[in-house]
């Protein structure tokens, strides 16, 4: 069996420390959350995405609650080979248009982590290198190795 799209089962680790970090951070403890695969619609760009995780402030929850539809600051997608250089420039392309602040990138079968301030700006870790949130969620800060083994 095959699924059509979703967090395929090589990339639960990944989430699951992703989600435990985030955990950790001053703005999980305030009510944020970090949110798989959550639909989010662009109303600039009349899109559709779900992202593999975005971030969400309280308050945005609550706005979502009574049917607005706020923008993340934060994303992360984990890019799999199947995955084209056209899809994520376009995905970048997009969230930056829309207001998102940082993108993270993570590439599993290469264990290394683009961190995207800007579509200009990019920073690329791998090993003992920081990926950093900042200034989205200054304390949501791991090494690409802690994204990869536990």
């Amino acid at each position: 069996l095959k699924a059509v799209s979703g967090m395929k089962n090589t990339e639960r680790m990944i989430v699951a420390r992703l989600l435990r970090r985030f955990s950790e951070t001053t703005a999980y403890k305030s009510g944020d959350a970090l949110l798989p695969e959550a639909e989010t619609f662009f109303q600039a760009l009349n899109k559709l995405r779900i992202p593999d995780l975005a971030y969400f402030t309280k308050d945005e929850l609550l706005r979502s609650e009574q049917g607005e539809e706020p923008i993340p600051k934060f994303i992360i997608e984990i890019i799999s080979p199947t995955n084209t250089v056209d899809e994520l420039q376009a995905k970048l392309q997009d969230y930056f248009t829309s207001g998102v602040q940082v993108v993270w990138e993570i590439f599993p079968k290469y264990q290394l982590v683009r961190v995207y301030a800007s579509l200009k700006e990019l920073k690329i870790c791998t090993d003992e290198d920081v990926c950093s949130a900042a200034p989205v969620v200054p304390d949501f800060a791991l090494k690409v190795k802690d994204i990869f083994q536990s």
